[in-house]
């Protein structure tokens, strides 16, 4: 029997309403002027891009989908924290969403599909539970509209995966500034400081450092899935370079294969959320929503559209007051003015038609998206681009930030990305995916959407 998905305590329930709450806001600004809560957040990896929402210092996700040999929808991919868990070294936790059936000592996994989303029978509906015993409980939620005809492959099982290396080489760390994976927890991720840190290569002790590379960074990391006896390099950053006690020849370590999966034009949208074994643990509480798809737009190709586009799509999320939480779906239309060869134009839209599950009717009938207070345009090619940072740089699906409002005093905040790319440069991107949330009161929804042109 797989555990009910949601709390019902009512402490849990409060708590959990909190965090949802958090994800949404259009809520006061940091000294740095960077939004407190509505916090988004965009990743890129393997032919796919997302955007993620949750409370700022919460967590972002990233979360691919695929059809295995028996034509059945898996799903895998992480949950971790925007902020490390300590620094120097700084020290990252992350949770993991599996469906490969490994057995792990202290986790239990279960998963099954969404029936009656009321998203239509073009999206599939997924749920991913992870029970840690005596930890907490994970929940995550996805909706896609992947097709077996264009399925993009298992993505951990692309060339060079350390991952699933049984063979590779056990590396172990010895620093007592690095502890064992928490009991709520499934990875590690540490960044190796300048000094490095003390370890040993196949039973070998000595010194982990970085080699020069054209990464800022190097990093060992640490899974409780993985079939590598012990860390792995992270592929993103400069090769480590390990340096034996006794003299011998130093060993450079480079990170797993990039040797991508198939880029296939697909979305996916959904939500998670995380209840901690001790419910009193207010800050334990862990949720989010995220958007992405697999064929994120190229970027650079963002400047020279003209014209407008119009989307439509669905979407789903949670509903919270103090003293309930429940999902819900809805309708979502947007549309992008592109503007013209001084800036990117804009999108603007609205979430309607919002159904909560189990009949309540819903305090919220439309929710408009819009810019960012009077600006005149919210698509840009970064978040950096956005607000005239420094240092920037494109990021794929580019990126759409705004402001979410109602009648009655709702407000919050959305962003997303655009996919799908057409045979000319000039050709309009084919689908946008994005994450909402706003909140009036103790009354809040944060959803996720997709949407086709």
């Amino acid at each position: 029997m797989a555990p009910e998905p949601f709390p019902t305590d009512p402490q849990a329930v409060a708590a959990a309403a909190d965090r949802i709450k958090d994800a949404t806001s259009l809520s006061v600004e940091s000294e740095a002027g960077e939004p407190i809560t509505g916090y988004l957040r965009h990743t890129v990896a393997f032919e796919y891009a997302s955007m993620s929402q949750s409370y700022r210092d919460g967590s972002w996700a990233f979360v691919l989908p695929w059809y295995n040999e028996e034509s059945e929808l898996e799903v895998g991919g992480g949950i971790w924290r925007s902020t490390p868990s300590h620094s120097d070294p700084d020290v990252w936790f992350g949770r993991e969403v599996h469906t490969d059936g490994r057995d792990v000592e202290g986790v239990t996994r279960s998963h099954r599909a969404v029936e009656n989303h009321g998203l239509g029978s073009e999206w599939q509906g997924f749920e991913a539970i992870t029970a840690y015993e005596a930890a907490g409980k994970l929940t995550l939620r996805l909706f896609t509209d992947l097709q077996e005809s264009d399925n993009p492959g298992d993505p951990s099982g692309f060339a060079g995966n350390l991952y699933r290396d049984t063979s590779y080489h056990d590396i172990a760390l010895t620093d007592s500034r690095i502890a064992a994976i928490p009991a709520d927890q499934d990875g590690i991720f540490v960044i190796v400081p300048e000094e490095g840190l003390g370890g040993s290569l196949d039973d070998m002790p000595g010194t982990f450092t970085c080699a020069t590379g054209t990464s800022w960074y190097c990093a060992l990391q640490v899974s409780r899935y993985q079939l590598a006896p012990g860390y792995i390099p992270d592929s993103r950053g400069d090769p480590v370079l390990f340096t034996p006690e006794d003299g011998s020849a130093a060993v450079e370590l480079a990170g797993s294969g990039r040797e991508l999966v198939a880029a296939t034009d697909y979305l996916n949208f959904g939500f998670w959320l995380f209840v901690p074994e001790d419910v009193t643990a207010a800050s334990d509480f862990d949720f989010g929503v995220f958007a992405g798809g697999g064929d994120p737009f190229q970027v650079n190709n963002l400047q020279g559209l003209a014209g407008t586009a119009e989307y439509e799509g669905e979407a789903a999320g949670m509903y919270a007051e103090a003293t309930m939480i429940s999902p819900f779906n809805a309708k979502v239309e947007l549309t992008a003015d592109f503007g013209t060869a001084d800036d990117f134009g804009s999108a603007v839209g609205r979430v309607y038609d919002l159904n909560i599950d189990g009949g309540k009717t819903s305090p919220l009938t439309e929710l408009s998206l819009g810019p960012i207070g009077e600006r005149n345009t919210n698509i840009y090619l970064s978040w950096y681009h956005a607000w005239l940072q420094e240092e920037w740089e494109a990021w794929a699906g580019g990126w759409t930030e705004g402001e979410t409002s109602a009648d009655g005093g709702w407000q919050g905040r959305w962003g997303g990305l655009f996919f799908g790319n057409g045979d000319a440069a000039t050709d309009h991107p084919t689908s946008f995916a994005g994450t909402f949330g706003a909140t009036k009161g103790d009354q809040s929804f944060a959803g996720s959407f997709g949407a086709e042109r």
